[in-house]
């Protein structure tokens, strides 16, 4: 069934894992020199970003707030970016588990934000183990240089000793023993992963899944995982790095497995994935571009046929016709170079089901584990 909004929370669907409650967390921000206006700052990154829902609440008056600026590199002078503090410690005092989604307004390992800023961000979640923490970003790269850092633990470490002192619980011996050693001097560094950190890459077709994917597979996290929402293009996840039209395993990458080939040779073990998410366009001129039927299909028997986790969070404006249906009268339609018909009926009415089916399938949970 549709998942409702929460009204302390986020609406978006694939927050709601069960025995928790969905929730955005935004604690980078961004104000306008000239006007004072708080919102927010990012950059496109792909062709996914052309109608970004965040850039589009960022500079549409009267929406919830925002700079009035969009997200593009010129303006980056008249903003000051900062890490409000105030927000990033909420979730110590949510006392009931959450899924939150972090920097769902900005990429969280954009380069316009510092390397200190982020490892506060994931001081947050070391903090929290009875929260999920999830980070979805385009910049691939750039997590899977900041994750695999030999310091990164130690700079965690650190903010949490720093996040704490400001709240007026200093870290001590008792409350987090996996900060101090035997002989009681604080610097042991945090272990990576974090079980409750869950990192994710967002790709909309072959292109932005082959430019991302590989990182991540390096990348340590518990739950590697993909949004391919807005769903542009065809996605094979087991072909990355392959000729197009070309199956056989030459050189290149199959995340459903977790392998790299070289001349059609394993010759190396990374991660797979463990969670598929796609959804249509939705929102700003989501009128422009809709999701093939096929698509979605293609990725749901992907993940089935070494089953991962399937959630397929909606379709956006457009709502795929079986062959020989007629839309109604007045209703616009596109249709795909193969004959398929897709009606523009707004997306409450297109709904989330794929062939008559749900699919909010979620990775299995484990709530509270010690960071």
């Amino acid at each position: 069934m549709t998942v409702a909004p929460d009204k302390h929370g986020t609406g978006i669907e694939w927050t709601h894992i069960p025995g928790t409650r969905g929730q955005t967390l935004n604690p980078l921000r961004a104000e306008n020199i000239a006007t004072g206006a708080v919102g927010w700052y990012c950059e496109h990154a792909s062709d996914e970003c052309r109608f970004c829902y965040s850039e589009r609440l960022n500079t549409k008056p009267g929406m919830s707030g925002g700079t009035g600026l969009a997200f593009k590199p010129g303006h980056l002078p008249e903003l000051k970016l900062w890490l409000d503090e105030k927000v990033l410690h909420r979730p110590l005092h949510w006392r009931e588990p959450r899924t939150i989604f972090v920097c769902s307004m900005t990429d969280l390992f954009g380069r316009f934000h510092t390397a200190q800023q982020i490892a506060r961000v994931l001081a947050m979640a070391a903090l929290c183990p009875q929260h999920i923490f999830i980070v979805l970003t385009k910049r691939a790269e750039r997590m899977h240089q900041i994750m695999t850092y030999e310091h990164t633990p130690a700079h965690i470490a650190a903010a949490m000793f720093a996040i704490m002192e400001a709240e007026g619980r200093p870290i001590t011996k008792e409350t987090h023993p996996q900060l101090f050693d035997e002989h009681g001097y604080a610097t042991v560094p945090v272990k990576l992963p974090l079980p409750n950190l869950w990192l994710g890459v967002s790709c909309g077709n072959q292109k932005a899944a082959e430019e991302r994917v590989p990182f991540l597979m390096r990348t340590p996290t518990p739950v590697p995982f993909v949004s391919a929402e807005p769903l542009i293009g065809s996605i094979h996840f087991g072909y990355l790095g392959w000729p197009s039209g070309d199956t056989r395993p030459r050189d290149g990458y199959n995340a459903l497995l977790g392998f790299r080939y070289e001349n059609g040779e394993v010759v190396e073990r990374l991660q797979k994935l463990a969670w598929i998410i796609t959804g249509g366009e939705s929102g700003f001129n989501a009128n422009i571009r809709p999701t093939h039927p096929e698509w979605k299909r293609s990725l749901r028997d992907q993940a089935a046929a070494v089953k991962i986790p399937f959630f397929d969070k909606q379709w956006g404006e457009w709502a795929p016709l079986a062959a020989g249906e007629r839309p109604l009268r007045g209703v616009q339609t596109r249709t795909f170079q193969d004959g398929q018909v897709m009606a523009r009926v707004g997306r409450e009415k297109a709904g989330h089901l794929l062939d008559g089916k749900e699919h909010f399938e979620f990775p299995d949970v484990k709530i509270g584990a010690a960071a």
